[in-house]
């Protein structure tokens, strides 16, 4: 017997992943070389990251459904600093 896998993976999912790594690689590098746009940039994506919990609930998701996935986010980015 052959199952049919239900889980589909977005043909895009490698390309977001290569982008936001590469994001944050330029990050920290701005703030390790002392680049005067770091800490600009670095404050933007957490303050955009603090607001998405409460957009994503406020479309719909449960605030249980992105809790991890926020906790996981926002430990990523504060770990460039």
């Amino acid at each position: 017997m052959r199952l049919a896998s239900s889980v589909v993976i977005c043909p895009f999912f490698h390309a977001r992943r290569a982008v936001l790594f590469a994001y944050l690689e330029n990050l920290t590098m701005q703030l390790s070389n002392g680049d005067a746009a770091g800490p600009v940039e670095y404050d933007r994506i957490l303050k955009i990251i603090q607001q998405s919990k409460g957009d994503l609930v406020n479309v719909g998701y449960s605030e249980f459904a992105v809790e991890d996935f926020h906790e996981v986010q926002n430990s990523t980015v504060s770990s460039c600093a």
